[in-house]
């Protein structure tokens, strides 16, 4: 209620009872660190976006980790939950929020991974809080919290590091689904009641005027005789007076704050969740919209012929209001369609048209219609002969209709400007469907020899010479600093900058008119060139606004005076250019009402793009089906189409892709309907189609076969059953930086960017769906968090988008199936089976394939048993151990579907151990049924395997444990051990999920290393996705000494057994 919120918290009686006395239905509020409080807040109930809240597990949790609570003074809150307070103890402790738990061990140094997952648990939803907000303060109220003896690690516990991993979606489809329609009718809401007030707002202002027309004749009479000098504007002014009469009855009558200012909202989420059906519902139950502007972008024609019959199949039955009834159109651009004889430009024109549309300054003036002077001068309209034509049913014909309707656009129509005989009524809302920043993105090179050229600029001698004086300074600057718009500042100024832009920015007309011949206007195009002035005056504007921002050196201008091209007798000769990256002008206005819906929507981006007044609202799903993923390889664009320069890859790249076919043919051969997605080059390669312009897809073994950049919002997939997503591309660092100086070009002057050249590599971890942690995986990244956002959205999401043509977020009756073959963790992704590419390819893990050759579900895992039946998987006894060793330690793969059995045959005295899938009740029976013995005893393991094997008496080959065990040493010919404290993270395994655990072992000072010791240190190294040459490193010792150690040939020194202990203990100098 006060000014300045807690800053006014007062113990003063008299001061509080004016409070009460001006706001009698306020609440009370304590302010904790003034009043020497600490208060832990237990929430519970439902957020506001539908999770639940935690708070008393989460206090569970901490007291069995640190203990329980003292007895205090508690409070109930209104929503059930409870305030527990105490008391500080003399500490000063300042009065902020701190949230303890997992999904914050680095708050004020976020990867993007954390970021992401700490705006869907920090109840963000709506996205109002950016990174940069969020980074700075929570380290401002980290940094005060360390004064008053708060411990982050301490809290945290010193457990080892998870690779980390996307955030998981919490919600399923028809969940997000409704919450969905939620978001877009409240959009919709006040979109309409926005525009019913201006509606308002116009008919009052008219009645108003029409009371004062009768005024009016008297008021002059009056006030020429009290005031000879009034004027007309003197008058005007009374009549707008009206208008904000009018203006200000409308804002009270609707409840507004303000008539300009409409609602822009980016809606994220998954694709097949419905969005482009809420707005079609939207649209389709509110009349008053249908007598409105409303233009609707799409990446292409085909989905804008899709989105428009939908409307006219829902909308079918819809009778007509005050003369009006839903009306959709879609847009063709003058070409399209062209290979189908339906293109809006007329035959005997098109070739000439398609030829020019990207080269001439005006397409209209160019080919359509211009005024221009005839023999004697005159003024006079030349038009196509087939003009007449063109208005009736062709491309004209769309823009004679200015009526209301639901237009749609191909995305290339966001930066379209059209010549004023073209322009449609502006719009009163805009929909925006999947991510445009592809056609948005504009590069250019730019000699800087060009900046002192005469032919660059046009205009009077004056303007030129001037525009040649500051081409110079900016030319002289770069040559000598590079981009430095600080000494641009000392030497020119923006007002400068902005007029040789303006005499640069001139694209000379082609010597053709409308009424010249097919023949005539080809031939003038051959020899067309649209000059360099154009590009030139994109940098000096750049440049311009740089320098108003007050940067130090530009965003979107990077200078490169290392380049070099390649002359015709192939030498490579130094030529420096300059780059300007920048996003074409989009025609929505900053004020039109804008909604944009997107599987891969980011909202600082987005904003860039936008406006800072988008507010974003994220709606994730879980993604139904099983996902296969492989974790070691990467199937780059390379990999599987290597360069003409590497002969040599070929064999590797031809027998992979032949193991992709036959995954193809072995998915269709079981009746499933089959989506393969792939990059383009990878694509051609394996259909043997020819480059060009490819069709969405094509059949290919029995199943589809598609690329990257075609897919989005294509639904034709709908009701197939298995996707393969085979590679993943991943962009240039360079191409991630242009993207990303485009995109923030024009960012606040605070913005700044790492531009490295560079990607680093980082581990990534894989969300498994059985909790197990999965050894992460090596992903390049860039170190400037906002080019990985670019990355990211080109690389990640592009996958996701592949896998989301199955439209798996809705249930159905199908059991759909997710392969990915490539190790690249994914957004949302949820992992059921992790293996290598050799057991993907060859029909499972060895035990996939054991349990399948067996028919039975289950399977004994005697050695000897092993060999004798299945000798091609288990090529000897030895060999069947190794196996049976690996199997009963934490297995990612097998988890979900199997769990592990001790059983007794009737020849046995001692337990042996099977393995058995969890879909199985009669284990027992069935293992009767293989081994042709009745079996007398069968249980499945306990929770806690050490605990079934204690319990199992007399057995001859004693299964080994299925997680890191609690040590105990045997004595070494060393000195005393020492104990070492170790945190081993429970682990979801055959035998159950381990809990976490903190044991202590001994270890010598120096000599070998005890067996079991060496057993933890390898899990462990698997565990933080380590290779041995990183450990080695992290141990102060080389890769062959730790190699020898681990396999027990030779001791360790003092030194180096302390470099093992510290990485035992995890210490943080030597895990950071």
């Amino acid at each position: 209620m006060t000014a300045h919120g807690l800053l006014e918290a007062s113990t003063d009686p008299e001061q509080i009872r004016r409070w009460w006395r001006r706001w009698p239905w306020a609440n009370v509020a304590i302010a904790t660190g003034a009043s020497g409080l600490v208060v832990i807040d237990v929430d519970v109930g439902i957020d506001r976006d539908g999770h639940q809240k935690e708070g008393e597990a989460s206090l569970a949790d901490l007291e069995r980790d640190y203990g329980p609570l003292p007895d205090t003074v508690e409070a109930i809150t209104g929503s059930g939950g409870r305030h527990i307070l105490f008391k500080a103890d003399g500490a000063s402790i300042p009065s902020k929020t701190w949230s303890f738990g997992d999904a914050y061990p680095s708050l004020p140094d976020l990867t993007n991974e954390a970021w992401a997952q700490f705006q869907d648990e920090a109840d963000l939803a709506d996205e109002r809080w950016g990174r940069p907000q969020v980074e700075r303060k929570a380290s401002q109220i980290l940094r005060k919290a360390a004064k008053g003896g708060f411990n982050l690690t301490e809290i945290l516990g010193n457990k080892p590091p998870v690779p980390p991993t996307y955030a998981r979606p919490n919600w399923d489809g028809p969940t997000a689904g409704r919450k969905l329609r939620r978001v877009i009718r409240a959009w919709f809401n006040q979109v309409e009641r926005i525009l019913t007030a201006r509606d308002w707002r116009d008919q009052e202002a008219i009645r108003l005027a029409a009371e004062a027309v009768g005024q009016i004749e008297t008021l002059i009479h009056w006030m020429l005789i009290l005031n000879p000098q009034l004027t007309e504007a003197d008058l005007q002014a009374y009549v707008d007076g009206r208008q904000r009469r009018a203006t200000h009855a409308a804002k009270r009558r609707f409840k507004l704050r303000s008539l300009t200012k409409m609602p822009r909202i980016q809606v994220k989420g998954g694709a097949g969740l419905g969005k482009s059906m809420a707005i079609i519902e939207e649209y389709l139950v509110r009349p008053s919209l249908w007598k409105r502007q409303i233009r609707v972008y799409v990446p292409t024609i085909a989905l804008a012929e899709e989105f428009d019959a939908k409307i006219r199949i829902a909308g079918a039955d819809i009778m007509a209001m005050d003369g009006q009834r839903p009306r959709s159109m879609v847009m063709y651009g003058r070409t399209y369609g062209r290979e189908e004889g339906k293109a809006k430009c007329h035959p005997d024109r098109i070739a000439a048209v398609a030829k020019g549309e990207r080269l001439v300054p005006s397409v209209y003036k160019t080919f359509c219609h211009r005024e221009g002077q005839d023999e004697l001068g005159l003024l006079r309209q030349i038009d196509c002969p087939h003009l007449g034509w063109c208005k009736m049913s062709g491309y004209l014909a769309q823009y004679a209709d200015r009526g209301p309707a639901l237009r749609l656009f191909p995305h290339t129509h966001l930066t379209l400007t059209q010549a004023n005989d073209l322009k449609l009524p502006d719009a009163d809302l805009v929909v925006i469907d999947e991510n445009c920043i592809d056609t948005l993105y504009q590069r250019s090179e730019i000699d800087p020899d060009w900046l002192t050229a005469t032919s660059t600029y046009h205009g009077e001698a004056e303007e030129i010479q001037n525009a040649l004086d500051v081409g110079g300074i900016v030319q002289g600057i770069i040559a000598a600093n590079g981009i430095d718009t600080a000494a641009l500042r000392d030497r020119v100024t923006p007002k400068a900058l902005r007029e040789a832009a303006k005499a640069a920015d001139f694209v000379p007309a082609p010597a053709i008119s409308p009424s010249s011949g097919d023949t005539e206007i080809m031939g003038v195009l051959e020899n067309y060139t649209r000059g360099n002035g154009p590009q030139v005056a994109r940098m000096l504007r750049q440049l311009a606004r740089d320098i108003e921002k007050g940067r130090t050196t530009s965003i979107g201008v990077e200078y490169q005076p290392d380049y070099s091209v390649t002359t015709e007798d192939g030498t490579r000769v130094k030529a420096p250019i300059v780059r300007v990256h920048r996003l074409k002008e989009i025609s929505v206005g900053r004020q039109t009402a804008l909604c944009v819906i997107d599987a891969d929507a980011d909202l600082e981006i987005n904003r860039q793009i936008f406006g800072d007044q988008l507010r974003g609202f994220n709606l994730p799903a879980i993604r139904r089906g099983r996902v296969t993923q492989i974790h070691n390889l990467t199937f780059a664009t390379s990999a599987l189409v290597p360069p003409d320069k590497l002969p040599a890859n070929e064999n590797r790249a031809a027998y992979s892709r032949q193991q992709i076919e036959q995954l193809v043919k072995a998915e269709v051969a079981k009746e499933r309907k089959v989506l393969v997605g792939a990059v383009k080059p990878v694509r051609l390669k394996l259909t043997g189609e020819t480059a060009g312009k490819l069709s969405v897809c094509a059949e290919w073994h029995g199943g589809e076969i598609t690329h990257h950049g075609v897919v989005l919002g294509v639904g034709r997939w709908e009701r197939y059953d298995t996707v393969i997503v085979v590679g993943r591309e991943q962009m240039p660092p360079s191409a991630a930086e242009g993207l990303t100086r485009a995109v923030y070009a024009d960012a606040a002057p605070d913005v700044q960017i790492q531009f490295t050249g560079t990607y680093v590599r980082e581990i990534r971890g894989y969300d498994m769906r059985s909790g197990v942690h999965a050894p992460g995986v090596q992903v390049s990244v860039h170190p400037d968090w906002r080019v990985q956002q670019l990355l990211e959205l080109k690389r990640e999401q592009k996958l996701a988008q592949l896998i989301d043509r199955l439209r798996l977020l809705h249930p159905d009756q199908r059991d759909p199936e997710i392969i990915i073959l490539t190790n690249l963790p994914i957004p949302g992704i949820v992992v059921d089976r992790l293996m290598s590419a050799k057991d993907l390819f060859a029909g499972g893990t060895v035990w996939e394939q054991a349990i399948e050759r067996t028919g039975c579900g289950v399977l004994p895992l005697a050695k000897e048993w092993l060999f004798q039946n299945l000798p091609d998987l288990f090529g000897s006894p030895r060999t069947a151990a190794r196996q049976v060793k690996c199997l009963k330690s934490a297995n990612s793969q097998l988890v979900p579907n199997y769990r592990m059995a001790l059983f007794r045959h009737s020849d046995q005295r001692a337990w042996s151990w099977a393995l058995v899938e969890r879909s199985i009740s009669d284990g027992s029976a069935r293992l009767t049924t293989l081994l042709g013995k009745p079996v007398v005893a069968f249980r499945y393991a306990a929770e806690d395997a050490r605990q079934s094997q204690e319990e199992a008496p007399g057995r001859q080959e004693p299964p080994a444990s299925p997680a890191p065990p609690a040590a105990k040493f045997a004595d070494c010919k060393a000195d005393p051990p020492r104990g070492v404290v170790i945190h081993i993270l429970g682990q979801a395994t055959l035998f159950g999920v381990e809990p976490d655990q903190v044991v202590t072992v001994d270890l010598p000072d120096h000599g070998l290393i005890p067996d079991d010791v060496r057993t933890i240190i390898k899990s462990e190294i698997r565990r933080r996705g380590l290779t041995q040459d990183a450990a080695a490193r992290r141990m102060g010792v080389s890769r062959p000494q730790l190699s020898n150690a681990l396999m027990g040939r030779f001791g360790l020194s003092v030194e180096a057994m302390q470099g093992l202990r510290g990485f035992i203990e995890n210490r943080p100098e030597q895990t950071a």
